[in-house]
């Protein structure tokens, strides 16, 4: 598969939380690698996500916001915001 990111991905294993529906709804998520602009999330289910949400991961105090790039069923890349 040819890879179209113009920036390394790196490697990292770490628990999450998308946060949407203005803060009432959660779903946990893995990240599963990242680059400066964007992350790859697996997650039970990434249908009915919106297009827009925040993430919080484990052990990181500061909050990002993301926009839906690509999902498949258990897998979402995400643009940060």
């Amino acid at each position: 598969m040819e890879e179209r990111r113009c920036e390394t991905r790196k490697r990292r294993i770490k628990g999450g939380t998308i946060i949407f529906n203005n803060r009432n709804s959660t779903m946990d998520c893995q990240l599963r690698d990242h680059t400066l602009h964007g992350v790859r999330l697996r997650c039970p289910n990434t249908f009915g996500l919106p297009d827009e949400f925040e993430l919080c991961f484990a052990g990181v105090i500061a909050r990002c916001w993301g926009r839906k790039a690509w999902q498949r069923y258990d897998e979402i890349g995400v643009e940060l915001l």
